[in-house]
């Protein structure tokens, strides 16, 4: 009877069973129950394989939805929710390297992200107290080291661009008000009010520092009043 086909299907079920191979457990069991039709054992050993099996099936689907949703979230550069996925990939296949490998990687990378995010907040919180006083230049250069940090975050782009808009209203209105001041200076200038048309370069320089010609003014206007003093 040991070696009757019945017997071997059986026995081949039970050293599958035992090797966690459900699938060809459950054939061999089927196998014996072909060759004893009705057998409540084979029938019982059947029915609890193929719960196993099923079981098997429904795990390794959830597994592999795991480990879909932990790439996608590698891919979307989502590193704290795709530790959380490969955690619970690593919980269901603790023998598995390849995926420690990964969670050594992403926790050392999640750590430098987090410790950037710290940072860039930081300068974030700076830059808006710069922004608040209105002092524009350090504001800027706050927010661009911020959007180096953080390229693709919005926040100190949409501040630059704001920043940009201010200084373009601001120089337009420099521009013009330089234009007004110099035209007063010449004014003052060919009435020889010499003190008030120097007052009036000195500003148009104040506007305008990078401009040579207020300042040369400056400097005819100053040579000529010293003569002017020295004649009386």
């Amino acid at each position: 009877d040991a070696s009757t086909p019945l017997r071997t299907a059986w026995n081949q079920g039970d050293d599958f069973l035992a090797a966690k191979d459900y699938n060809n457990a459950v054939q061999r069991y089927q196998a014996a129950l072909t060759l004893k039709p009705g057998d409540k054992a084979i029938k019982t050993k059947l029915s609890s394989t193929q719960a196993l099996l099923d079981k098997q099936k429904k795990d390794q689907q959830a597994y592999n939805d795991i480990i879909l949703a932990a790439e996608k979230a590698v891919a979307a550069k989502n590193t704290q929710q795709a530790v959380i996925y490969y955690e619970k990939a690593a919980a269901i296949n603790p023998e598995n390297v390849v995926l420690g490998n990964i969670l050594i990687t992403l926790r050392d990378q999640l750590s430098v992200e987090q410790n950037l995010d710290k940072d860039f907040k930081a300068i974030i919180a700076k830059a808006d107290v710069y922004m608040h006083d209105n002092n524009l230049t350090e504001a800027k250069k706050a927010y661009e080291q911020a959007r180096s940090i953080k390229p693709e975050d919005k926040y100190p782009q949409d501040k630059l661009l704001e920043i940009g808009k201010i200084e373009a209203i601001t120089e337009a209105e420099n521009n013009k008000k330089y234009k007004e001041t110099l035209i007063l200076a010449e004014s003052l200038l060919s009435q020889e009010d010499y003190q008030s048309a120097y007052q009036s370069f000195s500003k148009a320089s104040t506007l305008h520092p990078k401009e040579s010609y207020p300042k040369q003014k400056m400097s005819e206007l100053t040579a000529k009043m010293k003569e002017l003093e020295a004649q009386y």
